[in-house]
């Protein structure tokens, strides 16, 4: 097996690899997207029944204030833990393989001693 052939095959595994953990992590971002819309939904709601002209007793109001702030809190923890950072690193690392995938088959399997090192450094790490 040429040095051209096991370079393909490394960083087709690492896009097969890349592209599986960005399909995982979009999938968990629409989650928390709906989690976080039904949350605020739930929250209106709750301060609408506070608002509303009905009487309530202070304890029904006590408990409704504290299930709309806990919430809220929740809410902000989804918001606040962003994963586009995230996304955005595995799109750039796969567009880097793509790149160097590319680089290879332009080579026509004449890779140098030298290229070959190089690349499979860069690429022999776990994503």
């Amino acid at each position: 097996m040429t040095h051209s052939d096991k370079l393909k095959d490394l960083l087709q595994n690492k896009e097969t690899q890349c592209s599986y953990k960005i399909k995982k992590l979009k999938k968990k971002m629409t989650i928390i997207k709906w989690f976080s819309i039904s949350i605020s939904i739930s929250t209106i709601l709750i301060l609408s029944i506070m608002a509303s002209t009905l009487i309530l007793s202070p304890i029904a109001i006590s408990v409704l204030s504290i299930i709309s702030a806990t919430l809220v809190g929740i809410d902000c923890k989804f918001k606040f833990h962003n994963k586009s950072f995230e996304k955005k690193q595995l799109m750039d690392k796969l567009n880097k393989i793509q790149t160097k995938l590319e680089y290879i088959n332009s080579c026509n399997g004449n890779l140098t001693e030298q290229q070959y090192q190089e690349i499979f450094k860069e690429f022999n790490t776990v994503l």
